[in-house]
């Protein structure tokens, strides 16, 4: 009952659809922003995105300077 609960919750609540960026595109971002030297502009992206779901065009904007999700433009 509680992994079926929890499963229900992820895909009803898109706050809860973080775990998807584990996968492909997002993996290789998250890897980038962990890696950068720079706190603030980790803490502020991290911040940022668990507010409200984004899209790989947000994440862009946030992050100007950061890796391309899924191809060679934003």
């Amino acid at each position: 009952d509680v992994i079926a609960d929890t499963l229900t919750d992820r895909s009803t609540n898109p706050l809860l659809r973080s775990y998807l960026w584990a996968y492909p595109a997002g993996i290789d971002w998250f890897t980038t922003l962990a890696d950068t030297n720079d706190p603030t502009t980790t803490h502020t992206i991290l911040t940022t995105i668990y507010q409200h779901p984004h899209t790989p065009t947000d994440l862009h904007h946030l992050w100007p300077t950061g890796p391309t999700i899924g191809g060679t433009t934003p």
